[in-house]
Order: structure tokens, then sequence, then C-alpha cells
């Protein structure tokens, strides 16, 4: 993999994770190998849990398929995306995680990945009905995507500014 060409614009390796983690951004992009050397890549819910990504699929279906054939994947956020006209650019910061998707058949990790996303986006919801939700999904595929590189941008816009801008 190359390495980023705005050195300046690379955020370390903590501030990007804190992004993945970040409750506010509900959705990423998942790209794999799709059919007839297409690439595939989708809107995804997805949580930052215990050093992993964790998604979830239908048990069939074009990702599904995809994600069993080549478990390679990318995976894109944009956080704090605002244009800034006078500079004739975005404020922006975004996180691209490169890694293999695991497809979770252990009963316990299973439920570990439902309940990572169960406690991102039922956060109204008490513990006892979150944990009800993780038991109750038999079939719904888990997948747990582990890193092998990650990296963070900041905008050039927003250099200099601080923590996020």
């Amino acid at each position: 993999m190359r390495d980023m060409r705005r050195h300046r614009q690379l955020l370390d390796d903590a501030e990007a994770k804190h992004i993945l983690a970040d409750p506010t951004i509900l959705h990423g992009v998942l790209a794999v190998k799709g059919e007839g050397g297409y690439p595939y890549a989708a809107p995804i819910s997805f949580a930052w849990a215990d050093g992993f990504l964790w998604i979830h699929t239908a048990c069939a279906g074009q990702r599904y398929d995809a994600l069993t054939t080549d478990e390679h994947v990318c995976f894109t956020v944009v956080a704090a995306d605002k244009t800034n006209e006078q500079k004739y650019s975005a404020d922006f910061l975004s996180v691209i995680v490169f890694g293999r998707a695991v497809l979770v058949q252990d009963e316990q990790e299973h439920y570990q990945g439902l309940k990572a996303l169960c406690d991102k986006y039922l956060i109204s919801w008490t513990d006892a009905e979150r944990m009800e939700k993780s038991s109750n999904c038999r079939g719904t595929a888990v997948w747990r995507i582990e890193p092998d590189r990650i990296t963070g941008k900041i905008g050039s816009t927003l250099l200099g500014r601080g923590k996020h801008g």
C-alpha cells in the first residue's frame, strides 16, 4: 500500500481511531471486489470496538457474496465535512481502513459484534432491550473487519486549528 502523499495532513493512529469511534458518524462506505471486475462500494452502518470494525449483512446477497469471495476490504468515513468557499476547498476529516473481513461464526463473538452495533445505534434503548436485540438476530451475518492499515487525513484548511479543527 502506498504512503499518503500529503504527509502534513496525516492524522496519527489515535486520532483516526477516535474518528471511527465517534458515535455521530453513522455510516461509512465499504468497498469490496465486485462481480465482473467492477468494484462494489456501498454505504453501511458500522461500529468500532475492541480494535475492529463491526458490520452486519443479510446472509445472502451481493455484499455477502463479495465478502465470502474475497476478504479484502476498504472502508471509508468522512467527518466534519464542510465547504470552505474562501479557500476554494473543504474542511474535513477522513479515515480509510484497509483490512480483512471475517465472517463471525462463534456465537459469543456474533453477540459481541451485534452488541457493538446496538450500543451505537440504539442509544435510547435500555441495556436490557439492546441485549435482547443482540441475542435475537440469528439470521444476520456479522463481520469483524481486522484492520491491516488505518490512515486518517485532515483537510489542509483545518491544519493549525488544533485538534480536529
